[in-house]
């Protein structure tokens, strides 16, 4: 049951008289009234999780909700990360290792490889050859369980 406001809001209430003695009308095309207990259990859940239409939406708290906003001590140029943000790092975070890996690859198998020496800043340089030794350690991750498999067997060439 709803009387509507000044403003043309419902207000809902499970009377069918306000205090002001108007009768209020019926919120659902079946005409219930705040004796049938149905009724009156649907509306006690819709308050409850907040979907009456005269209730303000709660905040969620879910675990992929919107973080609370700063206070203003904090700068508002800090890193947030939203769910599609962590897929796209993810996303480029293994691309970045296959590159890796490959580059690992063809250094085994020619010979071929980046040059981190060429790189000026030790700092750099460091992160350089640690990024590649990820690869060679996938490389050989790969390589051994490519040895004991089944799935795989040796040309009888040898290493090129």
């Amino acid at each position: 049951m709803y009387t509507l406001d000044e403003a043309g809001n419902r207000i809902y209430t499970l009377k069918k008289l306000t205090d002001a003695g108007k009768i209020t009308k019926s919120a659902h095309p079946a005409r219930f009234s705040p004796d049938d207990k149905f009724s009156r259990h649907r509306v006690l859940i819709k308050q409850r999780y907040g979907v009456l239409l005269t209730q303000t939406p709660a905040k969620p708290f879910l675990l992929f909700s919107q973080p609370p906003p700063l206070p203003p001590s904090i700068s508002t140029a800090s890193l947030r990360l939203s769910l599609p943000m962590i897929g796209k790092l993810v996303h480029y975070a293994f691309d970045a290792v296959l590159i890796s890996t490959l580059a690992a690859g063809v250094r085994r198998s020619s010979g071929f490889a980046p040059n981190a020496e060429s790189i000026s800043d030790p700092t750099f340089r460091g992160l350089a050859q640690r990024y590649f030794g990820v690869g060679e350690t996938i490389f050989d991750m790969i390589q051994a369980t490519a040895v004991n498999s089944a799935y795989f067997k040796r040309d009888g060439k040898g290493p090129r």
